[in-house]
């Protein structure tokens, strides 16, 4: 029987002497949009998905986890904003269409 080394026992000939740790999604597609849809909110959501590589880079693994959550949650809002602006602008639209129609002018006048 072959000895080995404690370190050929540690790491293995396919074991890397490092482990890699996976990049968080950075949420920057569902950022970009969400900053074109809702742009204060949005731009903030951009802001963290644009960290989250960076900090990755730098070691700083749960820095990159925590601005990957504040990516999603910050471009989560932006799309609730922008879907609560188009209701109450359709509401709207909806109600001064309904007021003219009733209400307002006369066309075959004008």
């Amino acid at each position: 029987m072959m000895s080995t080394s404690p370190t050929e026992k540690h790491f293995g000939i396919n074991e890397p002497l490092f482990h890699k740790v996976a990049v968080p999604d950075s949420y920057l597609l569902r950022s970009l949009v969400a900053a074109l849809l809702c742009f204060p909110i949005g731009i903030i959501a951009l802001y963290h998905s644009l960290k989250v590589n960076h900090l990755h880079q730098r070691g700083k693994e749960e820095e990159a986890k925590r601005a990957a959550l504040h990516a999603v949650t910050y471009a989560s809002w932006a799309f609730l904003g922008a879907v609560i602006t188009v209701a109450v602008s359709v509401c709207l639209l909806a109600a001064g269409i309904t007021f003219l129609i009733c209400f307002g002018i006369d066309w075959e006048k004008r």
